[in-house]
């Protein structure tokens, strides 16, 4: 069965806005699907489903919702809840997509915003409605499959991106500062641990004594001690680098303190590329232009054999003008793969996506999406209740690694290289993660994927479903 979008009387400024989200929310549904412009080019066997007009006397198919006045929010249907526009008992569940793809909702409280251009987090309206750990997008896909499923009395025989049945993790390492021994590090551990008594930090700085005073290997230097790790839960993962400051990439005062320049870090990052593992970017606070991004990426390109590079920003800072979409663009144009930066900082969606999205979608037109958007659901601070807003950050991360299982979707995991150590400043970093790759090695539903991978597969999977547009 195929899905028509008949769109013919839509209003052409919302245009692409409303392809970009049914583009959405058929991968989430699992058929193949076309957009249509008139009834002229349907057939038999097509499902219809129209949006913005009015529909032919004879219409066999799902009429959605169009609704020009409303108010976006939470409804709970049968169990699950969705995000809509909502006016009186009517809903319209493709602006509620478009809200949350175009990332539209998180000013609809008008929050305050940190010195990087950030949501406070206890002030994300997800997370404040209780919603960060639900996956809106996939549930408004799931309401209007269960619509067609009424209309056609079956269950509708869908695809996957993956396996049927399986779920995918993704493990990623940001490099902010891999070295206890450089002379930023502990100094900023002297600070905190003596100056500010943070008992962890000072931890940290002893440490940095005794393990140079005995010329011991570095405590944060730990590639290998990952690598070693991730082979006995099997899987690979992606280190994030950050290459420095560039010509049009100035440094930002809270980008990482290391030069990658130096032998050591192109060293470990062709060691890790040989093996078999990804290299990519963590990008400074200041690389915000396509140029920029190019730059960085060259650092990679040209001392690993790599051909595509995707990456995380530093501080999740993609907000540049409160728009991750025009961030999306610019990184996109600046011939990115992929982006792992969508975080509401905590356990979660930040825009209620559990899978990939296709910001392209939005910014240009649609085809196949060249660029996609991997949101990180899980990292490592989030999991302890020393940098959490809940009181039980651990159990939250196992819940959602479950939730997410069951859904038969994708998580990515993110802990930094030096939490390795598991002491001082970082003291039980790993045992929430030791609880989650319980979880994947427990059956053998979990597929385990470089984050590139998973832009392969997902794309893959798009051109796979999408038939054509205007027929």
């Amino acid at each position: 069965m195929k899905l028509c979008f008949l769109l013919y009387e839509v209003i052409s400024s919302q245009e692409t806005d409303i392809k970009a989200a049914f583009f959405e929310l058929a991968l989430r549904i699992g058929l193949p699907f076309s957009f249509h412009k008139s009834t002229d080019s349907l057939l038999a066997e097509d499902f219809v489903i129209s949006y913005g007009g009015q529909v032919p006397g004879n219409f066999s198919g799902l009429e959605l919702p169009y609704l020009q006045d409303g108010t976006y929010d939470s409804l709970e249907i049968n169990g699950t809840i969705i995000w809509t526009f909502l006016q009186g008992k009517t809903h319209d569940v493709v602006k509620g997509s478009i809200n949350l793809l175009r990332f539209e909702h998180e000013n609809l409280n008008c929050p305050r915003r940190d010195e990087k251009g950030r949501i406070i987090p206890t002030e994300h309206i997800l997370y404040q409605k209780g919603l960060l750990q639900t996956p809106l997008l996939e549930n408004n896909a799931a309401y209007i499959s269960n619509l067609i499923e009424n209309i056609i009395g079956k269950r509708i025989d869908r695809m996957y991106p993956w396996e049927k049945g399986s779920y995918v993790v993704a493990m990623t390492h940001d490099v902010d500062g891999p070295k206890l021994h450089s002379l930023f590090a502990r100094n900023r551990s002297a600070f905190l641990g003596l100056i500010k008594k943070n008992k962890f930090e000072k931890d940290s700085y002893l440490q940095s004594r005794w393990t140079r005073k005995e010329k011991a290997v570095d405590p944060y230097w730990n590639f290998d001690v990952w690598m070693e790790m991730e082979k006995q839960w099997g899987l690979k993962s992606a280190f994030y680098f950050y290459t420095g400051r560039t010509t049009n990439g100035k440094r930002h005062k809270h980008d990482p303190h290391y030069d990658f320049k130096n032998s050591e870090y192109i060293n470990a990052a062709k060691q890790i590329n040989q093996a078999g593992w990804e290299v990519g970017l963590h990008y400074g606070i200041n690389v915000n232009i396509d140029i920029a991004y190019e730059e960085a990426i060259h650092q990679i390109t040209s001392k690993v054999n790599q051909k595509k590079v995707g990456g995380r920003a530093h501080y999740w800072s993609i907000d540049e003008g409160h728009l991750p979409l025009t961030s999306f663009g610019k990184m996109e144009d600046g011939e990115l793969d992929y982006d792992a930066s969508v975080n509401p900082q905590g356990l979660g969606f930040r825009n209620g996506s559990m899978l990939p999205i296709s910001p392209s979608l939005f910014n240009k037109s649609v085809s196949a999406p060249v660029f996609i958007v991997l949101p990180t659901a899980i990292m490592d601070a989030y999991c302890m209740k020393r940098y959490s807003t809940s009181e039980t950050p651990k159990e939250d991360a196992v819940k959602l690694f479950r939730q997410i299982k069951e859904a038969n979707g994708m998580v990515i995991l993110d802990w930094h290289v030096r939490t390795a150590h598991n002491l001082g400043a970082w003291q039980g970093f790993l045992n929430p993660l030791h609880e989650l790759m319980s979880e994947f090695n427990s059956d053998e539903r979990g597929i385990a994927m470089l984050p590139s991978e998973i832009v392969e597969a997902w794309t893959k999977y798009s051109k796979q479903l999408f038939k054509g547009d205007n027929i």
